[in-house]
């Protein structure tokens, strides 16, 4: 994360306003606070959430062999799993199979809340929740589906 400072009285003190993303912030105490904790806890609810998995599954391929042997042992339910990404932290995916045919979406964690789908949403159940209203629609639900931030705003947008 990058912390610009702005008003530094001297080369060895302190800023009085601090400024991530374009936000400000007075000191360290306030960026704990209202950045950091934020997104920290966000990240808690996710892999705390009943269909978090530990495993790696980035690779397509494990997510739907775990999400294919889920649905035979209970054919009646839609399946679904959430893994954190390991190529992007902040990052999380949400993997499911539509009939035969596996996705993998991604749930970036910022201040603001959870981004999804060009959205931002204040818990996972609230996301999760949109996109099973939105299952059958997957990624269609935005004129632009990719309205993630830039690397720019992410990299001083995540922790």
């Amino acid at each position: 994360m990058n912390i610009t400072e702005k008003q530094k009285p001297s080369e060895f003190e302190l800023g009085t306003k601090l400024v991530i993303a374009e936000r400000e912030f007075e000191d360290f105490d306030e960026i704990m606070a209202r950045f950091v904790n934020p997104q920290a806890a966000y990240a808690r609810e996710i892999i705390t959430h009943k269909y978090y998995k530990e495993e790696d599954y980035e690779d397509p391929a494990g997510a739907a062999e775990y999400l294919t042997n889920e649905r035979e042992a209970n054919p009646d339910k839609n399946h679904y799993c959430l893994t954190a990404s390991r190529k992007a932290p902040g990052r999380f995916l949400l993997s499911f199979l539509v009939q035969e045919n596996m996705y993998q979406e991604v749930l970036s964690i910022f201040s603001e809340g959870v981004f999804f789908r060009g959205e931002y949403f204040q818990s996972v159940e609230e996301c999760l929740d949109h996109w099973k209203k939105g299952f059958q629609n997957k990624g269609k639900d935005k004129e632009q589906p990719n309205q993630e931030p830039n690397e720019e705003e992410q990299e001083s947008l995540s922790v």
